[in-house]
């Protein structure tokens, strides 16, 4: 996707990306940031308090999936082949194989 910047010379189109967040994904980002760049704690409290954060992540995934099925079932929309509890237990065997990157909190 892409937006007009305009210059002086006219019109440049320049790609962008788009984010999407939900109020929990854009406080956990927050919190991540205050965290990694602004905070003077101690390395015990940065790694005990990353480690919360992850713990969140998981959490917060886990009541996306749930929210998303309760609301496809009020809504009468199509419930996907694969079931929520499906997804969410090969989205967990996914992270369990791959490290986990503090900067991606929900993906």
């Amino acid at each position: 996707y892409a937006v007009p910047v305009f210059l002086t010379s006219g019109p440049h189109y320049t790609p962008v990306e788009v984010q999407f967040r939900t109020i929990a994904m854009d406080y956990w980002a927050s919190l991540e940031h205050q965290l990694r760049y602004k905070s003077d704690l101690p390395d015990n409290r940065l790694a005990e308090h990353s480690q919360t954060l992850l713990d969140c992540a998981r959490s917060l995934q886990n009541i996306e999936v749930q929210m998303q099925s309760i609301h496809r079932d009020i809504s009468g929309s199509p419930q996907e082949q694969e079931s929520d509890d499906e997804r969410l237990e090969n989205h967990r065997s996914s992270r369990e194989q791959q490290p986990i990157q503090a900067s991606h909190p929900l993906h």
